[in-house]
């Protein structure tokens, strides 16, 4: 999707890898350095950042799928970027709904470690998504 000539996938992933990896960083700072709740509450409110964002971001990249049509060597590419960001979404969304059905500061921290994964699954991704956008030329603004 180009509104006034930009594409706008590039432009809003940037809303979802920061607030996962934020919301991953807010973990640690609760389990290793201070356990106050307002890092679990920072936490919480950046994995559902992030998972709206990521949303109107899956929206965009699918509409800037039809530059494969004239890249198809980047298939491979757009595939790993696929599933790493799918499977970072649901890490996500797994650290989101859980810290509604168990405490954390009663111990659980299943939630804790889906945050974690979530933020490596989407730097994994976002190394993808770089590829797609300087190797093969995806989100290039063109005259």
């Amino acid at each position: 999707m180009r509104p006034f000539r930009h594409p706008l996938h590039t432009a809003i992933v940037h809303f979802p890898i920061a607030s996962w990896v934020l919301a991953a960083s807010c973990d640690g700072a609760w389990l290793f350095i201070n356990p106050a709740p307002f890092f679990l509450k920072a936490a919480l409110w950046l994995q559902g950042i992030g998972l709206v964002t990521a949303s109107a971001a899956v929206i965009a990249g699918v509409m800037d799928l039809e530059g494969l049509k004239t890249r198809p060597k980047a298939a491979t590419t757009i595939i790993a970027n696929i599933v790493l960001m799918a499977s970072a979404a649901s890490a996500a969304a797994v650290s989101f709904m859980g810290r509604f059905k168990t405490p954390i500061e009663d111990g659980v921290l299943w939630p804790l470690f889906a945050s974690f994964a979530a933020a490596l699954l989407v730097l994994a991704g976002a190394y993808f998504g770089g590829e797609l956008v300087y190797r093969h030329g995806f989100g290039r603004i063109e005259e």
